[in-house]
């Protein structure tokens, strides 16, 4: 604070027995703090009345370079970098400021240029190993590569949590699930307090099959994070699936809270209401669902379902019908169609029906056709 109470205004133009000017360490001070403080305008003023004090001042230049970086001038940014460069090829800070203006910029080839020459300069610079792993995963599709900077970024950083995370995901997606495994758990030690590892540890044990494990981190992934949609509907899927349906809308109805726009979860309400034979409630989430996502076959079929306990064969049909031309043939729909046709007495539909089932090889739909003396047409 000692620099602020020789300032006389907030923008400093005067210091007391001397001009801001000539003293850098007030123009540094201030710019630092503005710096901080969000406030990128006024802090490229200062570093750049400390840069105009020295134009070669490579510490000068990068701070100035960083201010104008935050505010959006890009351009100038990318110039005054450069020249810091020039003036000091030693120095990793503009190299490294350079790679992240030019992979936000998705310019890969520069991107990897600069942090090449920072992990050259300092070849234990663990971040620059961490954003070419990024970039040859991401955006170049090399895995070799990215597996390779990875573990060399947690070679010098073994706090890196999130290399180890797509170390895990390339493993995953390679279908190495017990190498995958490693490096999550790895992720999950060094930070217990992010989601993201415990949350693909729920999913790999999901695929193992191994549901209590899976359901435990995803309740972990929840005790971090009581909002987190995916983990809540994951746990919601789990009590449904174990029967608990009043449970399991319980989360899901959490999910619905966070994103009322959310089809698959509205689907999964209506289904679980439905089997406790709540079915008005079910039909209004129903409803609900289409309004986001209107093809979805399973939420037409259900609806069908109650619309035929209700009575209402016509509209029945008609909700069968807009998903009957899907391909491959849905039997389900064919069948309650056929049926829906019978009762309405329309054999003729009811016969195509069948016949369409029979073609795709259905065994009950050709002993119908045959018991009732009808050839497959």
């Amino acid at each position: 604070m000692w620099i602020f109470d020789k300032i006389r205004n907030s923008l400093g133009l005067r210091v007391i027995g001397k001009t801001i000017n000539e003293n850098i360490d007030v123009l540094i001070g201030l710019g630092q703090k503005y710096y901080d403080q969000g406030d990128f305008e006024k802090s490229k003023f200062f570093f750049n009345k400390a840069l105009k004090s020295n134009p070669n001042n490579v510490d000068y230049l990068n701070l100035y370079g960083a201010a104008l970086q935050k505010n959006n001038q890009i351009d100038l940014a990318i110039n005054v970098f450069k020249k810091a460069i020039n003036n000091s090829p030693g120095d990793i800070r503009a190299y490294k400021s350079l790679g992240n203006i030019y992979l936000g910029r998705s310019e890969t080839k520069l991107a990897v240029d600069n942090y090449l020459q920072a992990v050259k300069v300092n070849p234990s610079f663990a971040d620059g190993y961490f954003k070419l792993g990024i970039i040859h995963y991401s955006m170049l599709n090399d895995k070799e590569s990215a597996v390779n900077y990875f573990k060399k970024s947690v070679n010098y950083d073994t706090l890196n949590f999130k290399a180890y995370i797509y170390l895990g995901d390339i493993e995953y997606n390679s279908k190495e699930s017990d190498n995958a495994l490693i490096y999550y758990q790895k992720a999950a030690k060094i930070n217990d307090k992010v989601t993201e590892p415990f949350y693909k540890l729920g999913l790999l044990y999901e695929k193992k099959k191994n549901e209590t494990v899976a359901f435990n981190y995803f309740m972990k992934v929840l005790e971090i994070d009581e909002k987190h949609e995916k983990a809540l509907l994951k746990v919601g899927k789990f009590y449904d699936g174990k029967g608990n349906k009043d449970l399991a809308i319980d989360f899901y109805k959490k999910v619905e809270k966070i994103n009322r726009e959310n089809a698959e979860v509205l689907f999964y309400i209506a289904a679980a209401y439905y089997k406790l034979d709540k079915l008005d409630l079910a039909k209004s989430y129903l409803q609900k669902s289409f309004k986001n996502s209107a093809d979805n076959i399973d939420a037409k079929i259900l609806l069908s379902r109650i619309l035929e306990f209700e009575g209402k064969i016509e509209e029945q049909i008609e909700t069968l019908k807009s998903v009957s031309y899907k391909m491959p043939i849905n039997k389900e729909v064919f069948w309650m169609l056929a049926k829906a046709y019978g009762k309405t007495n329309n054999m003729e539909k009811e016969i195509e029906c069948y016949n369409k089932l029979a073609k795709s090889g259905d065994e009950e739909a050709i002993s119908w056709l045959k018991n009732n003396n009808i050839s497959i047409s």
